[in-house]
């Protein structure tokens, strides 16, 4: 049975060029070229405080802080910067890894921040002290860590590597520390994931493949994956569940200026839902 919907595949080829401003009845969100043409969004602050181009940023699902970093090849240059937003503030710098961070990730109840970083580690700070609580305790992976993401209790986290494998990290108990306790291996190099609420992993590969897993116990289940005509022919770079609705879409963007929308069927997850509330 057929378990995906392709819904909307777009390539920069296929916008078409607008020359002119052109008033128009807008039936659906505008794509970015007609907002370019036809709108003006001001510039409204300027953050400086990176020495390279900034990499990655992220902001807190409470609205509060944002986080940014930058290409680095030396510890100096690799911190992490938080700013608060409104005021738009340093409120300070993380200062953990050595390499450039490839991905930043607040925690879904915004008290905490994941780092990964291309020096195969990854670091939990506290973001109300702006402390580290726990960093991995040797190399996590052996190769570039890509991405990561926290599961919907804050407990636990995801990382993927150029090494092909999926981990998962738990917490110890009540110790602000968090340990390995599952992973897998796949064919080629994961480049990107994201956790659903009710615990469903989408994961992107260097070769463009699509798959969703799900942890099952001590082990990682493959629950089915995007047939390969479908799938983007360039690495995944950023892949993400829709929040905040029931029915199961995700998004993923690839090196081959793709972006695909895909909506899942509900059979997937129903022996999942059981026991984790579905989105509201």
């Amino acid at each position: 049975k057929q378990w995906y919907q392709r819904r909307v595949a777009i390539t920069a080829g296929e916008i078409p060029y607008q020359v002119a401003f052109a008033p128009a009845s807008l039936q659906e969100p505008p794509l970015e070229e007609v907002l370019l043409q036809n709108t003006l969004w001001p510039e409204v602050h300027k953050l400086y405080g990176h020495g390279y181009e900034v990499y990655q940023c992220a902001a807190s699902p409470d609205g509060k802080t944002l986080a940014s970093s930058c290409k680095a090849s030396q510890v100096q240059f690799a911190a992490v910067i938080l700013w608060e937003v409104g005021s738009w503030s340093k409120l300070g710098e993380l200062q953990h890894h050595s390499l450039t961070v490839t991905r930043i990730k607040f925690s879904p109840d915004s008290t905490c921040l994941l780092t990964v970083s291309r020096d195969r580690d990854w670091a939990v700070w506290d973001v109300s002290s702006r402390t580290l609580l726990s960093s991995s305790p040797s190399k996590a992976h052996s190769r570039i860590i890509w991405d990561c993401a926290w599961f919907a209790d804050s407990s636990s986290f995801a990382t993927v590597s150029r090494d092909k494998k999926l981990k998962i990290w738990d917490k110890v108990n009540s110790e602000m520390s968090w340990q390995e306790t599952c992973s897998r291996t796949f064919q080629g190099s994961v480049t990107a994931l994201d956790v659903s609420a009710a615990g469903l992993i989408l994961l992107g590969s260097e070769s463009g493949d699509i798959s969703v897993v799900a942890r099952q116990g001590d082990e990682i289940e493959v629950l089915c994956e995007l047939p390969r005509q479908q799938c983007a022919t360039l690495t995944i770079n950023t892949i993400q569940w829709r929040p905040g609705v029931r029915e199961l879409v995700f998004a993923a963007c690839s090196e081959d200026n793709s972006l695909l929308i895909v909506s899942v069927c509900d059979e997937l997850s129903v022996s999942l839902s059981d026991e984790v509330p579905r989105e509201p």
